[in-house]
């Protein structure tokens, strides 16, 4: 939201009824609330300057990605439908049909 989108004196009079429990108060003034606050400017810090360093930056194929497609090729080659294998010949079929 904008900040023109409220009124300014809206916006006084809400922060005038609010009202705050003296131990909560002492909390977010105290050196909690300044930890709290240098943690939220950390990290708005880092998420503005890196903001890739949440991503999972690839570095090739992992050994259980080659793993796995060495199994698929292997299952592949022992597939009786695989249009890219040979049709087994045999030179005792190829003499019979001569006579």
């Amino acid at each position: 939201m904008p900040s023109g989108a409220i009124p300014v004196e809206q916006l006084e009079t809400i922060i005038d009824n609010t009202t705050v429990k003296p131990e909560h108060r002492a909390v977010f003034l105290g050196t909690a609330g300044k930890l709290m606050l240098a943690v939220v400017i950390g990290g708005a810090f880092v998420a503005v300057m890196m903001p890739g360093l949440g991503h999972r930056a690839s570095f090739g194929i992992s050994p259980e990605r080659v793993r796995k497609m060495q199994m698929e090729r292997s299952s592949d080659a022992e597939d009786a439908n695989d249009p890219n294998e040979a049709e087994p010949t045999s030179e005792a079929s190829e003499g019979d049909q001569g006579n």
